[in-house]
Order: structure tokens, then sequence, then C-alpha cells
């Protein structure tokens, strides 16, 4: 957790190109663009389908989650968030989840049940405010 620039993303996919390294299986999904994905999937012609891309998520060793509250809110959005959160903690599977937003916000956010799954499976990490990219402007 932290605002931008903080370097969550950094460490994220750090942990995950180690993960991998080590001969396991890892995935990397900024939210709103899997759901950017997910509205094409819905297209006849598309090679995947959603169950294919949800099935991935799940057996993956490991899935990082990047920017968890920045993806526009509907029904449906929820209901995917469910899923895809649930099935993580039903398999105990690692995941990693960044986002800006505080828990409070999060949970006003997605809702309670998968703000309470979240908080199981996961240590909140609050990164320390101060924008790198921002610094390293010439």
């Amino acid at each position: 957790m932290g605002k931008e620039g903080t370097g969550k993303t950094h460490v994220a996919v750090g942990i995950l190109k180690d993960v991998i390294r080590r001969g396991y299986t890892g995935l990397y999904w900024n939210v709103p663009e899997l759901f950017l994905e997910l509205r094409r999937l819905m297209r006849d012609d598309a090679e995947l389908t959603e169950a294919d891309l949800f099935d991935e998520a799940t057996n993956a060793d490991l899935l990082v989650l990047d920017d968890l509250g920045a993806e526009r809110v509907s029904d449906y959005v929820i209901d995917r968030l469910y899923v895809l959160i649930n099935g993580r903690y039903q398999n105990d599977t690692a995941t990693i989840i960044t986002t800006n937003r505080t828990l409070d916000e999060l949970r006003a956010q997605i809702g309670p049940r998968i703000a309470s799954r979240i908080c199981e499976m996961c240590v909140a990490v609050e990164f320390p405010e101060g924008d790198y990219r921002l610094q390293n402007i010439k």
C-alpha cells in the first residue's frame, strides 16, 4: 500500500522475477488492464476464454495483482474480482497485491467479502511517501 511512485510495482515485479527464476510459475496483471482484456475476450473471435484466463491465474504459483482499486467498479468487476481472489484464497496460493488505496478505501470500493479475504491472505506493507519517478526528473 502506498501512494504512486513509491516502488510498490517495482518490488512486486522483482519478487515475481525471482520466483520465476527459481522455477515456479508466476503471472503479473495490472488490474485495470485485466478488465480491458476480459472485455476483449467477450468477442466471438477471441482465441482464449475468460475461463482460460482465470484458470491461468488460479493455477500460477504467484500472482501479482498490480494497482487494485484503480479499476472502475461495476457489478461485473466485483463479481470477477471475487472469483479471482476467492480462487487464490481457496487454493492458498501466493498473491501480491499493490494498491494506492487505504484498507478502508479498498473495502468501500471492492466490498467487505473481497477485502476480508485479502486481509487474511496478505501481510500489509505500507510504503513510505515520496514519488521516486518525480525525484529522477532532470
